[in-house]
């Protein structure tokens, strides 16, 4: 029998794990760049604080789709790039963001005051 998708808590799961307000956003941003060092995300990603970052950061590599890496240095370095599911992922939320960006003039126009 085929699960309902509203009721589908592996969705619930997933969809959770990218739907606060910045995951999506390093996500794209790892994409583009391939291999990102935490103060130019931090800069690339304009408005996010670094508690913001690190959490979501240490949230997206917890769950496998970012990877760290630390070199032993003084001072420390550390990079992050994108998994292979976390590549996987990134065509998905490009549909997204090309839907959004098509769609959005008619979704702004709606009087939310309903």
């Amino acid at each position: 029998m085929k699960k309902n998708v509203i009721d589908d808590c592996d969705l619930k799961y997933v969809l959770d794990i990218i739907s606060d307000k910045w995951s999506v956003f390093v996500i794209l941003t790892l994409s583009e760049k391939k291999v990102v060092r935490f103060n130019e995300l931090q800069k690339l990603l304009k408005g996010i604080s670094q508690k913001m970052l690190t959490a979501s950061l240490r949230k997206l590599e917890g769950n496998k789709l970012v990877e760290r890496r630390v070199f032993g240095e003084i001072p420390p370095k550390v990079e992050y790039t994108l998994s292979s599911i976390g590549l996987s992922l990134v065509p998905h939320i490009k549909n997204v963001v090309e839907w959004a960006v098509n769609n959005v003039d008619e979704i702004k126009s709606v009087d939310h005051n309903l």
